[in-house]
């Protein structure tokens, strides 16, 4: 239903910004989500509930309609995925930069 890229794209954000709040919170620091992270995950999920909606309805134009729709939704998905991890780094660089 997606490009392995995104999903790549996806779980190492999660990956990279759960790594950074640990070394941050290790310097005493702690890093709240940030609205963007919030508009990133429900955006995130409502693509992704959407595209595994299109699996259980019949082909035709509504689903050709909704499923560019979806997929469309996955791309701003993606776009907020790499916004808010580098949002996270550049807020965190002060403590990370203070760390070397």
């Amino acid at each position: 239903m997606v490009s392995p890229w995104v999903l790549l794209v996806i779980v190492a954000r999660e990956f990279l910004v759960s790594g950074l709040r640990m070394v941050v919170a290790s310097e005493g620091t702690v890093i709240a989500a940030s609205k963007l992270g919030k508009w990133k995950t429900a955006t995130t999920m409502v693509a992704i509930c959407g595209l595994l909606f299109l699996t259980v309805i019949p082909t035709g134009a509504i689903q050709e309609g909704l499923g560019f729709l979806f997929s469309a939704l996955m791309w701003v998905a993606v776009a907020l995925t790499a916004w808010s991890g580098i949002d996270y780094f550049i807020k965190s660089w002060t403590v990370i930069a203070k760390g070397e």
